[in-house]
């Protein structure tokens, strides 16, 4: 939510300020999945399992927070570290997908693997810019419609993935 809102002040109203919460809540998002795939992974019921990957990304944003705020603000240094923890957190999350199935079936798993790899796409739009046809719309603005349904597929997996881990069938309604 942040990512999305700062992203939405920032291309309403362009000053550094909402460039720079901008550019800092994409990586936020982008890093928070990533920590949630690691927790994922290797559980989360033991204080160390949450907390060593959790000071290793907050140490990593505040550092990253802190060089473009206040030593260079670099948008190719932005770029590539946006870049690199996405494609960890694509691999990642699709090893996951194959690794993590605990019984469940490949369709139950398709939703984490398709919002990952639409967005893997969509990402070539970031990468790839292009000037806008129409004088309108442009490889950036097509990015953010593009994650628009990405978000309806990703969260009904997060719900059925979370139900799993509660050992509620998707029969069962939950109060």
């Amino acid at each position: 939510m942040n990512a999305w809102f700062w992203s939405a002040v920032f291309h309403t109203r362009d000053f550094p300020f909402t460039e720079k919460m901008d550019y800092f809540g994409a990586l936020a998002g982008v890093l928070f999945s990533f920590y949630t795939f690691i927790l994922r992974m290797i559980g989360s019921d033991q204080a160390w399992k949450w907390l060593v990957p959790g000071a290793a990304c907050l140490t990593f944003f505040v550092y990253h927070v802190h060089y473009l705020a206040f030593v260079h603000f670099d948008y190719g240094y932005n770029m590539l570290a946006n870049v690199t923890v996405g494609i960890l957190n694509s691999v990642g999350w699709l090893v996951f997908c194959v690794v993590k199935r605990n019984g469940r079936s490949w369709r139950d798993m398709a939703p984490c693997a398709l919002s990952v790899l639409f967005v893997d796409c969509l990402m070539l739009l970031e990468l790839l810019d292009f000037p806008p046809f129409l004088w309108t719309f442009d490889a950036h603005s097509l990015w953010h419609f593009g994650t628009i349904p990405v978000t309806f597929v990703w969260y009904k997996f997060l719900i059925d993935d979370a139900r799993h881990l509660c050992g509620i069938k998707k029969t069962d309604k939950i109060a």
